[in-house]
C-alpha cells in the first residue's frame, strides 16, 4: 500500500505540548513533566507479552486461536484458525482454494518486518515493525498496524513515517480505548538511533500520537507492564565495560512524567515476571522467590526453594521465566551455574500464585531440526485449555497466486494440540487433536 508522509506533520508530532523525558546515561534518569489533574483514573492492561511481540504469531480468544503464518518468498502473510469447538485448524477465509490476494480476508500484502497478531475484544491486530530505511538503500517498508474483525473483514492500518520502527522487543498496553507501543525514531541517513518515542494510536481516529520521547542514548526502552496509572518501562543499556544496566521506569500517562525508577538487576536479578500488577523475582544465590508490588514498592519472600523443595540441594541455579500461564509462575533448577547449555540436570516448577502449590512440570516434545528433547511451548490459553507446541515438523501449505496456480509453502512447523490445564500442570499428556486443513505432510 502506498503511502504519503508529510514531514511537517512528523515535526508537529515531535515538537507538539507533549512532555519530555531524559534518559541520560544507565545511571540517571531526568523527567521534565508539569503535573497534570485529569480528575480520573486509568485502567491500563498488557495486551502483549512484553518481550514477544516479536514473536507473537499466535494470538488466542476464549472460543480459538489465531496464527499467523509468513511467507517468504513474496513476505506476505497467511492468517489460520485453530477451532476449540469444532477442533479443526482451518484458513481464516470463506474461499475453498485460498487465494494470495485481496479477495481473501486471511492474506496480508507486504508484511516485511514480520507478521506479528494479537487479539483484544472483538479485534484481531498484526504488527509489522518494518524495515529501518537508508535513503541510500533500498525501498522503505513502513511499520504500520493492522486492525480487523475476528473474520480478517474489515481491515484498516495506521502507518508509521520512514524514520520509526516499531520496538517489538516490547509489550502493546491498551488503556480502554487507545494502544500503547514504543517506536524508534532514526536518522535515514546513517540508521543510527536518536531517541525512543511513547506513541498512542487510536482506530477510532485512524490517528497515531506522540506522548513523549526519550533521549535514551543507545539504550533500549520498552513497555515492560502496567500499574495502576500507567506504564512500567524497561530501560536496558550498556556500559563503557560492556556491562548490562537494566532500570525500570514508573511512568505516569496522568501527568506524563516518570514518577519513579528503580535498577533491576542489582536488587532484582535478571529475569522477573508480572502477575496480577505484581512483580516476581528470583535469587539465584540464595535460591529464593521474592515479589514486589509496584504501586506500593513494596517486597516480600515468597518462598525458599530449599524449604519447599527439599530434594533439590544439588540444583543450585535458580532462574524465572519472564512468561507466566494460568496466574502460574514458572521457574528452572539446574545444576550448573555458568554455561545453561552444559547442564545435566534441568527441572521444570510451575508455582500456583493462587494457592501456593508447586508441582514439577515434565511434558516434553520434539523440537528443531536436530528433534531434541525440550519442554512443551504454550502458545494461548483461555479458561480450561492451554494450546501447545508439542514438537516441530516439516510441512508444507498449498495455497493458490492470483493466476490461480497452486503454490506450496514449507518449513519447520509447530505441531499444535490443545490440552486441559488441569492435565499440562499435572503432566499428563492428554493431548487434543486438530482436523487439519491447512498443511499437508
Amino acid at each position: 500500500m502506498k503511502k504519503i508522509v508529510l514531514i511537517l506533520l512528523l515535526l508537529t508530532l515531535l515538537m507538539s505540548g507533549c512532555a519530555k523525558a531524559t534518559v541520560d546515561s544507565p545511571g540517571t534518569i531526568d523527567a521534565q513533566a508539569p503535573p497534570i489533574d485529569l480528575g480520573s483514573e486509568l485502567e491500563m492492561t498488557m495486551i502483549t507479552s512484553f518481550e514477544n511481540l516479536f514473536m507473537c504469531r499466535f494470538a488466542g480468544t476464549e472460543e480459538g486461536c489465531y496464527q499467523s503464518i509468513m511467507n517468504q518468498k513474496d513476505l506476505s502473510a497467511n492468517l489460520v484458525y485453530y477451532d476449540y469447538e469444532t477442533r479443526k485448524l482451518v484458513h481464516l477465509t470463506s474461499q475453498l482454494n485460498p487465494v494470495n490476494d485481496e479477495t481473501n480476508d486471511g492474506w496480508i500484502q507486504d508484511c516485511f518486518g514480520g507478521a506479528d497478531i494479537f487479539t483484544y475484544g472483538e479485534k484481531l491486530y498484526l504488527s509489522n515493525s518494518g524495515q529501518r530505511y537508508i535513503q541510500s538503500e533500498d525501498q522503505a517498508f513502513a511499520a504500520k498496524i493492522t486492525q480487523m474483525n475476528l473474520d480478517g473483514s474489515n481491515k484498516q492500518t495506521i502507518e508509521f513515517p520512514d524514520n520509526m520502527e516499531i520496538n517489538a522487543n516490547g509489550g502493546l498496553a491498551f488503556d480502554g480505548e487507545n494502544i500503547y507501543l514504543t517506536l524508534w525514531v532514526y536518522d535515514t541517513n546513517t540508521g543510527e538511533n536518536l531517541n525512543t518515542s511513547l506513541c498512542k494510536i487510536s482506530f477510532d481516529t485512524g490517528e497515531y500520537e506522540i506522548m513523549d520521547t526519550f533521549d535514551n542514548n543507545g539504550a533500549f526502552l520498552s513497555i515492560r507492564n502496567v500499574y495502576q496509572d500507567g506504564l512500567v518501562l524497561s530501560h536496558y543499556a550498556m556500559d563503557a565495560s560492556n556491562n548490562p544496566s537494566v532500570k525500570f521506569i514508573k511512568y505516569s500517562m496522568l501527568t506524563h512524567e516518570i514518577i519513579d525508577s528503580f535498577d533491576v538487576i542489582s536488587d532484582y536479578g535478571y529475569n522477573q515476571v508480572f502477575i496480577n500488577g505484581k512483580m516476581y523475582y528470583g535469587k539465584p544465590e540464595t535460591r529464593e522467590i521474592w515479589v514486589l508490588n509496584i504501586d506500593t514498592m513494596t517486597n516480600e519472600m515468597v518462598f525458599d526453594v530449599g524449604e519447599k523443595l527439599p530434594d533439590t540441594e544439588d540444583l543450585v541455579y535458580l532462574d524465572v521465566a519472564r512468561i507466566s500461564h494460568d496466574e502460574h509462575l514458572l521457574f528452572r533448577l539446574t545444576n550448573i551455574e555458568t554455561d545453561q547449555s552444559k547442564a545435566s540436570i534441568i527441572k521444570d516448577y510451575g508455582y500456583d500464585t493462587r494457592t501456593g502449590e508447586i508441582i514439577e512440570l515434565t511434558l516434553t516434545g520434539k523440537f528443531g531440526s536436530s528433534g531434541a528433547d525440550a519442554k512443551l511451548e504454550i502458545l494461548a490459553e483461555n479458561t480450561e485449555y492451554f494450546l501447545v507446541g508439542v514438537g516441530e515438523s516439516m510441512k508444507s501449505m498449498p495455497y493458490y497466486d492470483s493466476d490461480g496456480v497452486q503454490m506450496y509453502y514449507s518449513d519447520l512447523f509447530l505441531n499444535v494440540k490443545l490440552i486441559k490445564k488441569e492435565d499440562y500442570w499435572h503432566s499428563i499428556p492428554n493431548y487434543i487433536e486438530f482436523e487439519d486443513s491447512v498443511f499437508v505432510a
